[in-house]
C-alpha cells in the first residue's frame, strides 16, 4: 500500500493512511525534559496527589473512601477535586463581571451558547474536575489493580451524574485523561480530568443528531450497523468481552488508536452499571499494557464520548472510550486541512494487539 484515504462513516474523520511516511528521518530532539513516568517520587514529596497531602490541592467534590473518613483527609481511594488552573469557572467565581444574559444561559442550560458567543465573549462558565486515581506514587493507569480502575471508572459514571443533576443544568460532560508531555500532561501522578460545559461541542452534536436523523428515517443505529459490520470483516477487531467490542477504528487519526464501543445502544456513560465498570476495568488495563508493548509505552490521550446531558437515551447512539496514542506531533497537514495522516494502517495494529494480548 502506497496511500489510501479513509473517512469515518459515522465522526467524517478524514485520514490518509501512509505507512511510507514512517520511514522519515528523525533528525530534530526534543528540547524539553519529558515528564518523568517511569522513577517514583520519595516519601516527603509534594506531590498534591499524595494521600497525606490533602492540604495542597482544592477541595473534593466526590471521593470513594475507607472506613468513614472525612472529606479532604487520608483515607480515600478516588479522589475528585477542583482543577486549580481551571479552564472554565463556576458561575459564582465571576462575580459583578457577568452578564444578564450569561446567567441567564447558565441557570436555564440554552444550548444558544455558542451562538451568542460569535456576537460577543461569554463568561467561560463551567466546572472543571481533576480525578486522582490513586492514592500512592503511581505514573501508569495501566499498573492499578481492576479493582482500583474499576473505583476510577465509577467515579467518573457518578460525576457525570452529578453533572446532570446540577441546578445550571450543563449540557455536556467531557472525560478525557493526558497521560505523558507529549498528551499535556503537566504532573506525573495518574490523573484524569473532567468538565461541565454549558454547550454541546460541535463535533459532538453533528455526530449526535446524524445518528438521530439517520434512525429516524432508516431505523437503524449507525454504531450498531458499525459494531456488526466490523464483527463480521474481523480484521480490525482487536478483543471482544460480553459487554464490549474494541477495534482499530477504520479512519485511524494515530498509530495504534483504539475504540471501546458497548455493544448494547447505550447513549449515556453515566448508564453503565457496576458491572459495566468492573468488565471495563478489566479490559482497560489489558489494553493499557498492551499499547505499551506494541508502541512502547508512548504518551496518550484517553477520551470519553457520550451524550449531551440533556438528551434522553437514543438507542441509535452508543457512547464510546477511545485511546488516542501521541507518537508524534500534529503538523502542518493536520492544520492546514484538519484531516490526518497515520503510518501505520488500523489492520496491522489490530493484528499486533492481539498478539500482545494472547
Amino acid at each position: 500500500m502506497k496511500s489510501e484515504l479513509r473517512v469515518d462513516p459515522i465522526t467524517n474523520d478524514v485520514v490518509l493512511i501512509s505507512p511510507v511516511r514512517s520511514e522519515r528521518p528523525v533528525h530534530l530532539q526534543a528540547v524539553s525534559a519529558p515528564i518523568s513516568r517511569h522513577s517514583k517520587p520519595s516519601s516527603d514529596s509534594t506531590d498534591p496527589f499524595l494521600e497525606g497531602n490533602e492540604q495542597l490541592t482544592e477541595s473534593e467534590s466526590l471521593a470513594i473512601r475507607t472506613g468513614g473518613s472525612l472529606p479532604n483527609t487520608p483515607g480515600w481511594l478516588v479522589r475528585c477535586i477542583s482543577n486549580r488552573y481551571p479552564a472554565v469557572f463556576p458561575l459564582q467565581e465571576f462575580g459583578n463581571q457577568i452578564s444578564q444574559g450569561d446567567e441567564l444561559l447558565s441557570t436555564v442550560g440554552s444550548n444558544n451558547y455558542l451562538d451568542l458567543a460569535r456576537q460577543a465573549p461569554l463568561a467561560g462558565i463551567g466546572l472543571h474536575d481533576v480525578v486522582v486515581e490513586c492514592p500512592h506514587d503511581e505514573t501508569h493507569l495501566s499498573r492499578l489493580s481492576i479493582d482500583q480502575i474499576g473505583l476510577v471508572i465509577s467515579l467518573w459514571r457518578d460525576r457525570l451524574r452529578a453533572y446532570m443533576q446540577d441546578g445550571h443544568h450543563w449540557q455536556y460532560g467531557l472525560i478525557f485523561k493526558n497521560h505523558g508531555r507529549l498528551a499535556g500532561a503537566s504532573l506525573p501522578h495518574s490523573h484524569s480530568q473532567m468538565m461541565a460545559l454549558p454547550f454541546v461541542p460541535p463535533r459532538m452534536l453533528h455526530e449526535f443528531n446524524a445518528c438521530r436523523v439517520d434512525y429516524e428515517t432508516r431505523r437503524v443505529s449507525l454504531w450498531s450497523e458499525l459494531i456488526e459490520q466490523e464483527q463480521l470483516l474481523k480484521r480490525r477487531v482487536v478483543q471482544k468481552t460480553s459487554r464490549f467490542l474494541v477495534v482499530a477504528p477504520y479512519a485511524s487519526r494515530f498509530p495504534f488508536e483504539l475504540r471501546i464501543l458497548p455493544l448494547k445502544a447505550q447513549a449515556h456513560f453515566s448508564s453503565i452499571t457496576d458491572d459495566d465498570c468492573e468488565e471495563l476495568a478489566s479490559l482497560l488495563k489489558r489494553l493499557l499494557t498492551a499499547l505499551e508493548t506494541v508502541a512502547h509505552d508512548p504518551d496518550y490521550n484517553l477520551v470519553i464520548h457520550t451524550a449531551p446531558l440533556r438528551e434522553q437515551e437514543l438507542s441509535a447512539f452508543h457512547w464510546r472510550l477511545e485511546i488516542l496514542p501521541r507518537m508524534g506531533g500534529i503538523a502542518g497537514f493536520e492544520w492546514g486541512t484538519g484531516a490526518f495522516i497515520n503510518a501505520v494502517p488500523p489492520e496491522v495494529a489490530a493484528a499486533q494487539y492481539r498478539e500482545a494480548l494472547s
